[in-house]
């Protein structure tokens, strides 16, 4: 099970691999940590429910869809593609995420005007 320095880094060793799966359970836990608390930073108490909800529910969906959709598009047209395709769908996410929502549902979600001077007011 012992491994020589040039097999660790080769990337096919059992070794190697539980290394990256420690590393990213450890980003994993870090992203998981502060997550909610950068959500109910900007969102009201009462609204806090609804938007942890919410984040939840699309983060789950993109979880059962991507795979599925991997699957398909590699049935189809490579794994190659199917691969290097999700980070037109990250980018694309990435501009929708950036816009603001002029929804009226979903300005209950975003920061308040008034909680973003308070916040400004005790750090000057």
């Amino acid at each position: 099970m012992y491994c020589t320095k040039g097999e660790f880094f080769s990337g096919s060793s059992f070794s190697m691999l539980v290394a990256a799966l420690a590393v990213a359970g450890l980003c994993k836990g870090i992203y998981d940590a502060n997550i909610f608390a950068s959500l109910f930073d900007v969102v009201g108490p009462e609204d806090r429910g609804t938007a942890a909800g919410l984040m939840n529910s699309v983060g789950w969906t993109g979880g059962f869809l991507a795979p599925v959709a991997v699957g398909l598009v590699s049935k189809y047209f490579g794994l190659s593609l199917a691969i290097t395709s999700t980070a037109a769908v990250y980018l694309f996410v990435g501009l929708l995420a950036s816009l603001r929502p002029t929804w009226p549902r979903f300005r209950a979600l975003l920061p308040r005007d008034d909680r973003v001077e308070e916040r400004e007011g005790q750090l000057s």
